[in-house]
Formats: C-alpha cells, sequence, structure tokens
C-alpha cells in the first residue's frame, strides 16, 4: 500500500522523500537465523526482499500472498530481479512455495501462496495445526492484563435485559427481534449506561432511559435529623450506598454492596471500539476475501469515530460502499480506520482551487 495523506503513520510510513510505500504492520518479523547469515552480505537486497516477505506474513501461519510484481515496485527492481531473490531464499531456506499461481481461478486466489520458514524444523503441516485458537486465548489473556475485559451479567441483569426487551416490543410498530434487543442492553449493562454509550450501539431505539424502562442514576439523598444518617439510592436495580454522617470531625463513612459489578468507561468504550473494527474486518473479509487485522490504535481510531457520529450501521453502510469502489478500480482497501475519520472531517470543508484543478485533471486523464 503507498502512503497517503488519508491514513498517515509514522510507525509505518517510510521516511519523508524517502519512499511511497506503507508497511502492512506496526513490526516486522524476521527468521533469527538471518542475522548471522553472511550470504546476505553480498546479496543485501535479497534480505530487503525476506524482509517485505516477513512484513505481509501472517502472525501465527507465517503464510503470504505478496506477488513479484508488488515487491518489484516496492523495491524498485524488475520481476526478473524480484525472481532471482526469491530462487535464493528458496535455496537458503528461508520461504517455500505452497501453490503456484492460477490465473483461471477467482480474484483474490490467482496469486502463488508461500510461507516464511521461521523454524526449519517445523513444517508446514505441523505449524497449521498448531495454528489453533490457543494463540488467539493468549492474546485475550494478554490484553485482559492490560484492559480487563467485560465479566458476565448476573442473572438478575439478565432477567431485567430480557425484561426490557420486552417492553420494547410491545411498545413498538417496527419488526425487531427480542433476542438482538436484549443484547443490546446486556452490552449496554456491561459498561457506562449513558445516552451516548446507547446511542452508539446503532440499533436505532430510544434508550431505557428515555422510554422509562430504567430509572437514570441520581443521587436522591434523604436527611434523617435524628440520627444524622443521609440514605443515598444509587440506582434502580439492587445497588445502594449508606452515607452515615459524623457531625463532629464531618467525615462521610460509605458501606457499598455490589451484587454485581458495573464496568468503567474504558472498557466499554473497548466493547464499542472493537465492535467497529470488527465490522471493518468482516466488511474487508467479504468483498476481497483477504484478513484485516487491527491493533490499538486501530481500537484507538474506531474511538474517535464513534465521537464523530458513527454507530455500527452507519460505520458498516459507508465501508461497504468505499470497498466495493476501490474493488472496482482494482484498488487495495483503506488498510486503516484512519481512511474513514479523515474522510469524515474533510467532507464539510469548502473546495479549495487546488482541489478543483486536481479533480478536472483526474477527469481529463479519464
Amino acid at each position: 500500500m503507498k502512503i497517503s495523506k488519508l491514513t498517515p503513520d509514522p510507525l509505518r510510513d517510510p521516511p519523508k522523500g524517502q519512499g511511497e510505500h506503507q508497511c502492512p504492520g506496526p513490526f516486522i518479523m524476521l527468521p533469527p537465523r538471518a542475522y548471522g547469515d553472511v550470504r546476505f552480505n553480498k546479496y543485501p537486497t535479497t534480505f530487503r526482499c525476506l524482509a517485505i516477505c516477513s512484513a505481509h506474513a501472517k502472525q501465527n501461519t507465517s503464510i503470504f500472498f505478496v506477488n513479484h510484481v508488488t515487491i518489484s515496485k516496492i523495491m524498485g527492481n524488475t520481476k526478473s530481479a524480484i525472481s532471482q531473490h526469491f530462487k535464493r531464499l528458496l535455496d537458503w531456506g528461508y520461504i517455500q512455495k505452497l501453490k503456484s499461481s492460477n490465473p483461471k481461478l477467482p480474484y483474490g486466489q490467482r496469486g502463488a501462496k508461500w510461507r516464511v520458514i521461521f523454524d526449519e524444523r517445523v513444517s508446514i503441516e505441523d505449524q497449521l495445526a498448531g495454528a489453533t485458537d490457543i494463540d488467539d486465548n493468549q492474546v485475550v489473556e494478554t490484553l485482559n492484563k492490560i484492559t480487563p475485559m467485560p465479566k458476565p451479567l448476573s442473572e438478575k441483569q439478565i432477567a431485567m435485559a430480557n425484561d426490557i426487551a420486552q417492553k420494547y416490543m410491545k411498545n413498538t410498530n417496527e419488526y425487531y427481534q427480542p433476542g438482538k434487543i436484549a443484547k443490546d442492553i446486556q452490552l449496554w449493562l456491561q459498561g457506562e449506561q449513558t445516552e451516548a454509550t446507547w446511542k452508539a450501539i446503532g440499533n436505532g431505539l430510544r434508550s431505557p432511559f428515555e422510554a422509562g424502562y430504567l430509572k437514570n442514576k441520581k443521587v436522591k439523598p434523604q436527611l434523617n435529623s435524628s440520627q444524622n444518617k443521609v440514605k443515598v439510592g444509587l440506582n434502580s436495580c439492587d445497588d445502594k450506598v449508606k452515607l452515615e454522617l459524623n457531625s463532629t470531625p464531618k467525615k462521610v463513612k460509605t458501606g457499598l454492596n455490589h451484587n454485581y459489578k458495573v464496568l468503567n468507561y474504558s472498557t466499554s468504550s473497548r466493547i464499542l471500539n472493537k465492535n467497529l473494527c470488527d465490522i471493518y474486518m468482516n466488511v474487508v473479509k467479504s468483498i476481497y476475501n483477504s484478513e484485516w487485522r487491527y491493533d490499538e490504535r486501530q481500537m484507538m481510531i474506531a474511538g474517535q469515530l464513534i465521537e464523530a457520529g458513527y454507530n455500527s450501521d452507519k460505520f458498516k453502510t459507508e465501508a461497504m460502499s468505499v470497498l466495493q469502489w476501490t474493488r472496482s478500480k482494482n484498488k487495495q482497501p483503506p488498510q486503516s480506520l484512519q481512511y474513514f475519520l479523515t474522510k469524515h472531517i474533510n467532507k464539510d470543508k469548502p473546495t479549495t482551487v487546488d482541489g478543483m484543478v486536481k479533480r478536472l485533471g483526474a477527469k481529463m486523464k479519464l
């Protein structure tokens, strides 16, 4: 992918004026034995070819599909020169050809299939057998240590969500699936329960607060003058906070009874951000039949898109439209959600003279 003003990334972009191609990921993992292989001293360009192959390789299977034409453009070499680099890497045991190219296959499946060999003792069959959900579980475990994932709701909360879903069904004329509404309510209960987080879910319904199915979290103090105690009702479920006011030292003692844990805002935002990233990943898969992987930076950009007014349905519609257009033009899909954020920011900006000239020039080329 070429660098673009729509998807700038200081980690993946080459130094200014030193190239025009953007790395597909924030880091590159190379076979460690290449570190001391003196054959690369004689053929340093072959080492760069190995780096490009490794950059496009999948993390768990080390399989890549990038073709000779693309690599030749990145390296500024001819296609025949790239073939020589691949031949050396094959002979030296750094890559393996798994499938030859076939122009008769559907688009996205025509190219050759390669594998970067990180460990010569592990065959492709063993590597594929080991590329199971264990890797994903390890990732989830690590993420849980960094940012706790949402804990399951209690039976009482699930029952409350189902009850609210039934109220929605009785009081709306449009068709909704009760199970889908209940899941949306459960997702909302796992995070911060505000109008903004409900709107971000994107089902088009009024929030439980606005519909009157759930009371908002408002602190209503009731002063008992004889005992100098303040009782505060925290929310409509079961959580209550009792504040005991000691008039002499003027200290407040709190006793909080939690029947369940309400997740903080960061975890709630993480759920919504991940949902937006998953939507784009599925759209790329459905249109290009390829995988799009996201990291913490993409999660952060997803949060900015939500703050800009995107919900699940709106973002999916726009992503489908953009990727169908890039697919029809035989272009690669945007590799970062920054594309959609920049597109949203620039949509209301007035067109400059330079922009009009560029558009006119593009039409004249056609």
